[in-house]
């Protein structure tokens, strides 16, 4: 599993209220995560927890976004 399909990863629906990540953009990883500890999949330069799609892999943060 990757960020694509994480419930955290801060993707805005478009004008009909889907929400689709796009592979050429960051975003805002939203998991509520203690100011001393990140998850292993977050690398150094990741620390201000900006995810593209693909990243995230093994991350135990992780869970599926639900479908409204």
């Amino acid at each position: 599993m990757t960020c694509r399909t994480c419930k955290f990863l801060d993707v805005k629906p478009d004008k009909i209220g889907r929400v689709i990540p796009r592979s050429t953009f960051m975003y805002r990883c939203l998991a509520p995560l203690p100011d001393y500890i990140a998850p292993a999949c977050f690398e150094i330069e990741v620390m201000q927890r900006r995810m593209t799609i693909e990243s995230g892999k093994g991350c135990t943060f992780h869970e599926p976004r639900t479908k409204k």
